[in-house]
């Protein structure tokens, strides 16, 4: 499941998952997947877990600098610590792979420049996220009236206080980091293994990474699980068929949305 392979034609050594040789285009006949996986973008096994793995380190390892860093605006502006701590967590990611994908960086470009079909995902997908977001809204509202979970609470509180730095964290480094940590690194490491499992571990890992389980209204954050249960399956799906281009692009799309609307 880790096997790299010699094209025939031209002898270039590329990813046995590929469909194609990335050079001579020669069909794969040995690909596992067949066409379902040429939209993907194949780093490494090494470098797939080194993106999910970095990324959760920092994800963890970030806020607590800034706790030390910034103690004093725990207490005495909490949003604006939040605001930092947020921007400073992604940014410092959003640097670190920009730097880890240097050695794929003629594979990468291409996940945006392969065709028309990663746009029509894209649009697809976006449209089907909007809608589900806006029906779980009104059915939420109907449950439980204000309903709104504490990681979307905070969000909106930094986007109202700080929208500049909460434009560059949410709609620039967010979206291309955690589609790197989640599908490139996560759903595409595990993709190698079994394509279901890797559905169902990426699909819950990120919606739960988004609940706070020590919150005081738990109903708000079961809520919301729906939400990020489908975003995230939207997301693979899409990554799956249209590769990097479509989910990030759509990942983009709605933050900036979500962004949009909090300010009106």
């Amino acid at each position: 499941m880790f096997d790299r392979r010699t094209c025939p034609e031209c002898q270039k050594e590329y990813d046995d998952h590929r469909y194609r040789c990335p050079k001579c285009h020669l069909i794969n006949e040995f690909s596992r997947d067949n066409k379902k996986i040429n939209m993907m973008f194949w780093p490494s096994p090494t470098m797939q877990s080194i993106y999910f793995i970095a990324g959760l380190l920092l994800l963890f390892i970030m806020p607590i600098i800034m706790q030390a860093s910034y103690q004093d605006l725990i207490s005495s502006s909490p949003i604006l610590y939040s605001a930092l701590t947020n921007f400073a967590t992604y940014c410092s990611m959003f640097i670190l792979f920009i730097l880890l994908l240097i050695p794929n960086y003629p594979a990468f470009g291409k996940q945006f420049t392969n065709g028309f079909k990663p746009y029509i995902i894209f649009a697809i997908g976006v449209c089907l996220l909007i809608a589900f977001s806006y029906f779980w809204s009104w059915i939420s509202f109907l449950i439980l009236p204000g309903s709104i979970n504490d990681n979307q609470s905070a969000v909106n509180a930094v986007t109202i206080d700080y929208p500049l730095m909460a434009l560059f964290t949410t709609v620039f480094f967010a979206p291309f980091v955690e589609e790197l940590i989640y599908r490139v690194g996560l759903f595409g490491f595990l993709h190698r293994i079994n394509r279901y499992l890797a559905y169902a571990i990426s699909i819950i890992f990120f919606a739960l990474i988004h609940i706070n389980f020590a919150s005081s209204n738990l109903a708000s954050e079961a809520l919301a699980i729906p939400t990020y249960l489908v975003a995230s399956f939207i997301l693979c799906i899409s990554y799956e068929k249209g590769g990097f281009a479509s989910s990030y692009l759509i990942h983009v799309l709605n933050n900036l949305l979500a962004f949009i609307l909090i300010l009106v």
